[in-house]
């Protein structure tokens, strides 16, 4: 016959977590140290043509489909000012 404790502990430490979880979801993300650098906004402000960014996703198929992309683009002319990406677009 099991003692009615035995299953309190586990419970209590499955809450427990659950809990402090929840709490770390709910906080609030620190504030930012510095603000925008004033060269950046110039070179924003100053641009005398529309600035292009290219957004790469994941996965290893569309890395391979990334890269040829970018270099006809390259090859057309067309340069990008901001290149951002996730997993294999990051590469």
């Amino acid at each position: 016959m099991a003692r009615s404790g035995t299953l309190l502990r586990p419970t209590a430490a499955f809450v427990l977590a659950l809990s402090l979880g929840i709490a770390g979801c709910a906080s609030l993300p620190p504030a930012p140290e510095h603000p925008p650098r004033a060269e950046a906004l110039v070179l924003i402000r100053k641009a005398d043509r529309p600035l292009i960014a290219f957004v790469l996703g994941g996965g290893g198929a569309r890395g391979f489909a990334h890269a040829g992309v970018l270099k006809v683009l390259d090859d057309a002319g067309i340069r990008a000012d901001l290149v951002v990406g996730t997993s294999a677009g990051s590469l």
